[in-house]
């Protein structure tokens, strides 16, 4: 859970312990250009950074094995993201109108994208791994 936390010049740092980012935690914040999340984070909850609308840049922990629904949505400056190959499910609408996000590369272990995970964004390139896992994939045009 999502309890200790520090935001200092722009960057959000989760504490180590931390399990998973709850629900709507840092919806709305507009003090956060930068997070980062601890190893140990397995996962991340519904819209837990949505609209956030200075965040650019998330640094995501090797083990998180879900994004969760809407969890950056309306975050339109986002640009820079790491999406650690341990990442199996990126659910509905978890990169929603980030309209700087311009480039992805999606991790061999991925198995399913969520309905409209990426509609809206910049993205002008997405890398698919050689043999990828995914099951379910629904991507909206990136208009």
């Amino acid at each position: 859970m999502t309890n200790d936390f520090e935001i200092f010049d722009g960057v959000l740092r989760i504490a180590p312990g931390t399990a998973y980012i709850r629900s709507q935690a840092f919806c709305g914040r507009d003090d956060i250009v930068k997070v980062i999340i601890p190893d140990g984070v397995g996962f991340m909850e519904d819209e837990c950074f949505t609209e956030c609308p200075e965040l650019r840049e998330v640094c995501l922990p090797d083990g998180l094995i879900n994004i969760g629904p809407a969890a950056f949505a309306e975050c339109a400056q986002l640009s820079k993201i790491n999406l650690p190959q341990s990442i199996k499910t990126i659910d509905c609408g978890a990169f929603f109108y980030c309209e700087a996000l311009r480039e992805i590369e999606l991790p061999v272990g991925l198995e399913s994208i969520g309905e409209y995970a990426f509609q809206n964004t910049g993205l002008g390139s997405v890398s698919v791994p050689e043999t990828p896992l995914i099951s379910t994939v629904l991507i909206v045009p990136f208009s």
